[in-house]
């Protein structure tokens, strides 16, 4: 893999922050992706932070997200990443190119294009959400609707929203294509797929929008708000990724020598390390085919610190971990339905966390 995929991670790393106040580890292993969630767990009581990515690209705009956050202000980070204005990108890169490893400056030059609006903006994953947003928003419902949406005050009002707006055949029939396999396929390569079980994905992410919509108000949700307008809530609380607040910026700024980035398969980088006391794996198993669940579960196994916190997200499959390391596996079923609550992406189907022993 070559491709960036990810710009920004469609994860709620509140789940992952909540679980580190929890357990406390000192040394954690993340997937590496849009580089979100290892930024927003960098914290004073953290010894290391290990950013593992098969991608190479990945892992290039994690380095270039580093030093960045190291070189610039609050303020200049979040034009660079196209969050504001305000910034020549490519004069900004030219600054921070010397502060890369090799093969991310490389990647960098290579491709000053994916730059042009904002490093967080240049993923496959963005351009998908765009052409979302705009066939949705100039086609179906203008943005006054989803501002009705965003002014929800209650539930009820939320559930009022719903039945009059999203249970219509036209709004059913432009998710369902927009969102279909099919389309997913014009932006992301075949692969990511081959494991899941879900076939009917318009369906799916419908269904997990509702659960949303059910559960709590979507004007605070910072998720919908880069689904439909490509921006965060930065002057709401908890409106953005918590590296991009100010005091979780200072925080990620003031750790920034913690995280390690490593262009590398979690069954390649895992074995190099030990005494990890909690693994963030995304949906990593999702992709994964039955060997590779293995490699990654012994890998996991041989890293770990004596008790370690695992966390892994489910989407569109829920495949079967080896018995062997489920046998070493305490799921905590309590946290996983409560982490599964909190997370606010609309992504996953489930979250699972337990204690390796």
């Amino acid at each position: 893999m070559t491709d960036l995929y990810f710009a920004q991670i469609r994860e709620d790393s509140m789940v992952e922050r909540t679980l580190a106040d929890r357990y406390r580890p000192e040394t954690v292993a993340v997937v590496g992706s849009g580089g979100c969630t290892a930024f927003s767990l960098l914290r004073d009581d953290v010894q290391t932070i290990y950013a593992i990515d098969v991608n190479p690209a990945q892992a290039a705009l994690i380095e270039l997200k580093k030093a960045a956050i190291g070189a610039l202000s609050r303020e200049e980070y979040l034009a660079f990443a196209g969050e504001t204005e305000g910034l020549d990108r490519q004069e900004t890169y030219r600054r921070l190119s010397p502060l890369l490893p090799e093969y991310a400056r490389s990647f960098w030059d290579r491709h000053p294009h994916l730059l042009t609006l904002g490093v967080n903006q240049c993923g496959a994953t963005e351009r998908f959400y765009r052409f979302i947003a705009q066939n949705i928003r100039r086609n179906l419902y203008g943005d006054e609707i989803w501002q009705e949406l965003l002014s929800c005050r209650t539930l009820a009002e939320q559930a009022a929203f719903r039945e009059r707006y999203l249970t219509s055949d036209a709004w059913r029939t432009a998710v369902r294509l927009l969102l279909s396999k099919t389309t997913h396929l014009q932006f992301f390569p075949a692969f990511m797929f081959a494991q899941a079980s879900e076939q009917d994905f318009g369906a799916f992410f419908e269904a997990m929008f509702a659960r949303e919509l059910e559960s709590r108000l979507i004007g605070g949700n910072y998720f919908f708000t880069q689904l439909m307008f490509g921006t965060y809530l930065l002057d709401t609380p908890e409106g953005a990724p918590y590296y991009l607040s100010e005091d979780g910026f200072a925080a990620a700024r003031r750790n920034l020598h913690k995280l390690r980035v490593l262009p590398l398969s979690l069954q390649q980088a895992l074995p190099q390390m030990q005494g990890i006391d909690a693994f963030f794996l995304s949906n990593v198993f999702d992709w994964s085919d039955e060997s590779q669940r293995a490699a990654i579960c012994a890998a996991v196994l041989g890293a770990k610190s004596r008790e370690a916190v695992l966390l892994y997200r489910n989407m569109l499959s829920a495949p079967p971990l080896p018995e062997a390391f489920r046998e070493r596996l305490a799921v905590d079923e309590a946290c996983s339905r409560e982490m599964t609550g909190l997370d606010r992406s609309m992504m996953y189907r489930q979250i699972t966390v337990g204690v390796l022993r």
